[in-house]
């Protein structure tokens, strides 16, 4: 009886035989039947293996392409999760992967190695195109050729118009960004432009706040931390990246009056670099306010260097425009504050594009609409 059930568990080939294997050896007078009957249970394990057919599908595993099937080699479950399921092509191509390792098990050739069946490498997939983009970059930094190389590491071969179309659709972003991705990709690959056209880009005018909205969101804001990173973003009129970049030693004072010297800017990933424009330029202030704000960054500028422009912006920013009920703004905003003020104190467009880092053109195509609406400061 025990010889029949430890060969009836050995068939199956898993652990929990080889366990009741173990118990059993105890007793010395089933030590060779049992050996006996677990190598014959293997054996017939091996040859049901051979004799099935697998159908392999892909299936789809929280956004990834799933392939599973069980091991002839093991007899255990084995899987391996890759590429994008949402997508067409990358689906697609996990299809024909999933094709292979089936041939390969009804052929009795598979070894237990992904390698020969899985996909080329992600990152090597647009090498061609990504080395182009980073030739025509040359030493420039935080340039468009660079943004567009990095994000097509991730993406599926680029080969045909319809592989942008798809690609450029996929971009999280306005269409003003997309039209600037590909330029940058047409500019080095002309042939994935045939046939496809700009996206229509919708842009979008200044908000700038009103003053007595200006003084309540400053008032909110008294007493923490961020109370003098938002009334500097009001004053300054800096891009929030380069207000974070100050340090004591860019307040000087020249024949012209109190200034403050903007040269460099915080980058998203916390990394310093230059200016939007790549140009130096004085921002000048009251004497109080520039005493104000110097005090203040000297306190405080190793806090303003760390601070997250995405934190802030969702759990401090608009939890306090909420409580204050004004219309949800970004941050950015008040750079269109302190810009359309300076225009109704009475200030030129060129004289505010060498202030605020804008041409005087842009100044004016973007702001005159304003002048005379607001009340100055």
């Amino acid at each position: 009886m025990d010889f029949l059930l430890v060969f009836l568990l050995a068939i199956d080939g898993r652990w929990r035989a080889r366990t009741v294997d173990i118990l059993l050896v105890r007793d010395l007078t089933y030590e060779i039947p049992v050996l006996s009957a677990f190598s014959m249970g293997m054996l017939c394990s091996k040859h049901v293996a051979q004799s099935m057919t697998y159908s392999i599908k892909v299936r789809n595993h929280y956004g990834r392409c799933l392939i599973r099937f069980k091991c002839p080699l093991t007899g255990k479950s084995v899987s391996r999760t890759f590429n994008d399921y949402n997508d067409p092509l990358q689906r697609y191509e996990a299809e024909g992967v999933a094709l292979k390792i089936q041939e390969a098990l009804n052929n009795h050739t598979w070894d237990g190695d992904w390698t020969p069946y899985l996909p080329q490498d992600v990152k090597s997939r647009n090498k061609p195109l990504i080395d182009a983009l980073k030739q025509k970059a040359g030493t420039r930094r935080n340039c468009i050729e660079l943004t567009v190389a990095k994000k097509l590491e991730n993406c599926p071969p680029m080969k045909t118009p319809a592989d942008l179309k798809r690609w450029l659709d996929k971009q999280t972003c306005k269409n003003s960004s997309r039209n600037r991705y590909r330029t940058a990709i047409c500019a080095v690959r002309p042939d994935l432009c045939e046939g496809t056209k700009k996206l229509k880009e919708n842009k979008t005018q200044p908000d700038p706040w009103e003053e007595h909205e200006r003084e309540a969101i400053c008032s909110a804001f008294e007493g923490t931390k961020y109370e003098y990173y938002v009334w500097g973003l009001f004053k300054t009129g800096m891009r929030p990246g380069e207000f974070k970049a100050l340090l004591p030693a860019d307040f000087t004072k020249n024949r012209k009056g109190y200034m403050v010297r903007v040269t460099k800017g915080i980058t998203k990933n916390g990394a310093k670099d230059s200016t939007k424009t790549g140009k130096e330029r004085l921002v000048p202030m009251h004497e109080c306010d520039w005493l104000r704000l110097k005090q203040a960054v000297t306190e405080n500028h190793e806090f303003y260097h760390r601070i997250n422009d995405e934190n802030f912006r969702k759990r401090t920013w608009y939890p306090a425009l909420k409580k204050l009920g004004l219309k949800k703004k970004k941050p950015y905003t008040t750079r269109h504050t302190a810009i359309t003020e300076y225009l109704c104190r009475g200030g030129s467009y060129n004289e505010a594009g060498r202030i605020f880092g804008n041409s005087g053109v842009t100044i004016e195509k973007s702001y005159a609409g304003f002048v005379g609406t607001m009340t100055p400061v």
